[in-house]
């Protein structure tokens, strides 16, 4: 069995803030596992605050991890961006440099990876493989002339210049009205379907995911708390937080039922959401639950999950 194209093991990242006096921190991203496989799809699901952007960003070796390992293709990762990993920002807008046109952008992210025949007409082509057309027109455009739908194009377009092997998508479509999301979606599935590229995608959106993802891994408070293939895992989500957040899709009949949440606050040792779990138990607020492993290829982090 071949290796995955990427391997994350127990991969964490500590902000502590850099004032004389202060000594809080925050553990941005906790022991999160995960695999992605060549030309497969994962989505990483959570609400703001829940880490997956840190947890991308790190994956894509803009941010330092404190711990953890990450393997791609079967060896250590460096700690310098690699080429054949690319991220899509969420706020391509921000991104850009308003002071140069798009074809400037893409022509930097050519000639900065291996490329060969001539530079313009591979602009072209990247705008032309986005639906960016005419081409010629498009790259010669600032970034305020654009669409935000437009705009994420061109960030799409630039993250498939190195001839990338995977792709870190952060929130492509939250910032896109509703009538320009599944077009970009329908892109982003493009690049596995025609190009075999991976896409590790991530999402605060449950809907989108099931569109789009071959498996989801869900995150709160920096933890990997279930992560299973997709159809799998949003038919029978198993982690009272997943549960919760699929109740919330309207139209949803997922339910959890159990006692009240508790109302003491976990201990540091404890897990996260134990104070607004249903199914909360006195070791949930005093002790993390391990990683269960279930058939179906899935796994869960919860201590009112067994076997």
């Amino acid at each position: 069995m071949s290796a995955p194209l990427m391997e994350v093991r127990e991969l964490s990242k500590v902000y502590r803030p850099s004032g004389l006096w202060s000594r809080s921190r925050v553990n941005a991203v906790r022991d999160l596992s995960l695999t992605v496989e060549p030309a497969q799809i994962v989505a990483l699901v959570g609400e703001s605050g829940s880490g997956k952007t840190t947890a991308g960003r790190m994956l894509a070796r803009l941010v330092r991890p404190t711990s953890g390992a990450v393997d791609f293709e079967g060896r250590p990762a460096g700690q310098h961006p690699d080429p054949a990993v690319q991220m899509i920002f969420q706020d391509v807008f921000g991104s850009l440099n308003p002071a140069h046109p798009v074809g400037h952008h893409l022509r930097r992210a050519i000639v900065r990876s291996p490329h060969s025949g001539d530079v313009q007409q591979t602009v072209y082509d990247l705008l032309g493989s986005v639906g960016l057309r005419p081409a010629e027109r498009f790259a010669k455009k600032y970034s305020h002339e654009l669409s935000g739908g437009q705009r994420q194009r061109v960030g799409i377009a630039r993250a498939l210049a190195p001839q990338p092997r995977l792709v870190i998508a952060d929130e492509p479509v939250s910032m896109l009205d509703m009538s320009v999301r599944v077009d970009i979606l329908n892109l982003l599935a493009g690049l596995r379907d025609q190009r075999g590229v991976a896409l590790l995608y991530i999402t605060h959106d449950l809907v989108s995911a099931r569109y789009l993802a071959d498996r989801i891994t869900v995150m709160f408070s920096g933890y990997g708390v279930e992560s299973a293939p997709a159809t799998a895992l949003l038919d029978e989500p198993l982690h009272p937080y997943t549960r919760l957040l699929l109740a919330s899709v309207p139209g949803s009949h997922t339910t959890i039922t159990g006692p009240a949440a508790s109302q003491q606050a976990p201990t540091s040792e404890g897990c996260p959401f134990a104070a607004r779990c249903p199914l909360a138990m006195a070791k949930c607020v005093t002790g993390m639950p391990p990683v269960t492993t279930l058939p179906g290829d899935r796994w869960v982090r919860c201590h009112a999950v067994t076997p």
